[in-house]
């Protein structure tokens, strides 16, 4: 607007009724977004708040009740949620001379909810339990840039703290007030970084480095404890350091190399496998590092191609873990949940390709495919009856191929269709791999029309598995009628979106 202020807002919502039994979905947000650009400062204000109520489709179903229907659902018609969520930021920048400028931010959030969950006995008497969750996270940030007189170096440094309170509940239905369990976690973390690069003729160097220090604890619920013990603070320090390179050989073409280093602490869900604080997993939290922080050095390198209607990029990869994190712990009792524990070590490894080309005024071709070998050097589970040790196995639903392709016609400036394929290799189900437990290749085709009219209206088709491919995406592995088979997350066949944009 005239005076230097720019308001951004919008507003959604969408209603479903799903494809698998019961999944239906009714959601609502709204986002707004203003800002005020002075000569040398800036202020921003963004929030959103959003709902969802959805049938819950969480669980992975048997293969054979999938060949007798698709569309099936195992969870209770009941199971349902209600789930809402919340953010607002505020940001300031101000250049504080030309070459250096100063930028701040202020945050909180929120989100909580009910989720339920119904099970019947043998009479299809219903129990049904919520498990309501919430979740407050707060947070600041700075960051100072410097840019050289000479534009060849720049320099960024930044400071980053945040904490994140939550509390997870369970009651028994129809009473909603009354609770039989009810447990909090709260984590904080500090961090500060550093990063900077500097333009030396053709080569471009840069690296950053970030230090990060993450402090948890956790209050149980006593009801659930045979006894209470004192539960220690996990806390964690964290140094992750990245180097690279950049070498523009030619107009067209750049060469590049980088290796970085990252470590990552163990997840609540990472320590307990489940929503409770029971006697099953309390150990987990009364010992430190059962779960130790996982890390992975990544190198890269490759090159990019780029010219006048077309771009290129062959991308090379190493990633070495140490002390990934992995379901290979025991079952507990409570929820059917597998702990977690660490793998020595594992690795992936590949190349991933993409492009892009103009044919002509009106054509452009795309296409990118990734290919990668991945191994877990050694692993005994704690969930078998045997202690066998396990080698050299591929991780969990890692394809070794995965690929698309995208045609984009554009005959007329207002009018554009495009049709698209992706290809996932067939994956592991389970980390024996065995051939039983397969997550099976899938090829699946989209195409979409878009029509502009009136300036910036905009009128879009989609049709998404254009061949009524039955395809699975995500599964595991399930005991059903007294035998051990795949279970698969089903996705929809042919379906058809329309969508109206009207741009005010």
């Amino acid at each position: 607007m005239p005076n230097n202020v720019s308001i951004y807002a919008k507003y959604t919502t969408f209603s479903t009724d799903g494809y698998r039994y019961n999944t239906n979905t009714k959601a609502q947000s709204a986002f707004v977004s203003g800002a005020y650009f002075g000569e040398r400062d800036m202020v921003k204000v963004t929030g959103f708040i959003g709902r969802t109520q959805n049938g819950l489709g969480y669980l992975a179903v048997p293969k054979p009740l999938i060949d007798n229907d698709p569309r099936t659902n195992i969870g209770d018609a009941s199971d349902r949620d209600d789930f809402g969520q919340h953010f607002l930021q505020i940001e300031y920048s101000r250049a504080l001379t030309g070459r250096m400028t100063l930028a701040a931010s202020a945050y909180y959030g929120g989100a909580g909810g009910d989720y339920f969950a119904g099970f019947r006995d043998t009479a299809q008497n219903l129990t049904q339990i919520n498990y309501p969750l919430r979740n407050d996270h707060f947070g600041a940030l700075a960051s100072l840039t410097i840019l050289s007189d000479d534009n060849a170096l720049e320099t960024t440094f930044g400071v980053h703290a945040y904490t994140f309170l939550r509390r997870n509940w369970e009651t028994l239905m129809p009473d909603y007030a009354s609770n039989y369990y009810d447990d909090r976690t709260v984590k904080n973390e500090a961090s500060a970084f550093a990063k900077a690069s500097y333009r030396l003729g053709a080569l471009l160097l840069y690296g950053d480095v970030q230090v990060r220090a993450v402090g948890m604890s956790f209050t149980p619920d006593q009801r659930a404890l045979t006894t209470v013990p004192v539960i220690p603070a996990h806390t964690w320090l964290f140094i992750n350091p990245k180097v690279g390179v950049t070498f523009t050989a030619s107009e067209n073409l750049d060469l590049y190399a980088s290796f970085g280093r990252t470590g990552r602490e163990a997840t609540r869900f990472d320590m307990l496998g489940s929503t409770q604080i029971v006697d099953a997993n309390i150990n987990v939290l009364l010992k430190l590092n059962t779960v130790r922080p996982e890390f992975v050095n990544d190198l890269e390198g490759g090159l990019r191609l780029h010219g006048r209607g077309f771009q290129a990029q062959v991308n090379g990869f190493y990633m070495q873990f140490q002390d990934e994190i992995a379901a290979i712990g025991e079952y507990i009792p409570q929820g059917f949940v597998q702990l977690r524990k660490n793998v020595p070590a594992s690795y992936r490894a590949g190349v991933e390709l993409e492009g892009n080309t103009d044919i002509g005024e009106f054509l452009r071709v795309s296409a990118n495919a990734t290919f990668m070998a991945a191994a877990i050097s050694e692993y005994a589970p704690d969930n078998l009856v045997t202690r066998e040790v396990y080698k050299n196995v591929r991780p969990v639903q890692t394809p070794n191929v995965m690929a698309g392709a995208a045609l984009e016609v554009r005959p007329l400036e207002t009018l554009a269709a495009e049709i698209h394929g992706r290809y996932v290799g067939e994956s592991f189900l389970e980390l024996t791999n065995n051939r039983d437990f397969m997550l099976p290749a899938f090829f699946v085709m989209d195409g979409r029309v878009t029509w502009t009219f009136l300036g910036e209206h905009r009128i879009n088709l989609a049709v998404h598995n254009i061949f009524n491919a039955l395809y699975f995406t995500n599964g595991g592995v399930t005991e059903f009628d007294g035998r051990t088979v795949p279970a698969y997350f089903v996705q929809a066949p042919r379906n058809i979106v329309a969508t109206l944009h009207l741009k005010l």
